[in-house]
């Protein structure tokens, strides 16, 4: 799980740097609250979304098969849990953006994210550190998935 967390920090920094930079290129330079706010935002929704990637990879596994992986689908269930979270921590991130601008203070929302993002860390660490108990309660129905043959 650790592994597949490391690979999915470096893909969603690796999308932040090229939006961020298209972006800057078709809008400009942002003030400097808004960009502190946007990195408060990103320390919250990236523990977030793999807190929610290590349930759902436990819960809903699924098998790759490498010789179809290109007409091979993933899992429906998945992937709509995942939407609802992707949802969820933009609703939470324009929610909190309002705010700031409902009180037109620019630097308000960058504590309240850094709130959210202890949290945030701190369940992202609880679901990594029960990991290995969660799949081992799940045992059967994920020897079952993964090692069944197509």
């Amino acid at each position: 799980m650790l592994a597949k967390n490391i690979f999915h920090s470096l893909l969603f920094f690796a999308v932040a740097v090229v939006g961020a930079v298209i972006a800057t290129m078709r809008l400009g330079m942002p003030d400097i609250a808004i960009l502190v706010a946007t990195g408060a935002w990103i320390l919250f929704a990236l523990p977030c979304n793999l807190a929610a990637g290590n349930i759902f990879s436990i819960i809903m596994p699924y098998r790759v098969n490498p010789g179809r992986i290109s007409r091979q689908k993933g899992s429906q269930s998945n992937a709509l849990l995942g939407l609802l979270v992707q949802l969820v921590v933009l609703g939470v991130g324009a929610g909190v953006f309002f705010i700031g601008w409902f009180y037109e203070d620019e630097w308000l929302a960058t504590p309240i994210f850094v709130l959210l993002a202890v949290g945030a860390v701190f369940f992202w660490m609880r679901t990594l550190r029960n990991t290995d108990a969660m799949a081992n309660n799940r045992r059967d129905a994920l020897i079952a998935t993964l090692a069944k043959t197509d």
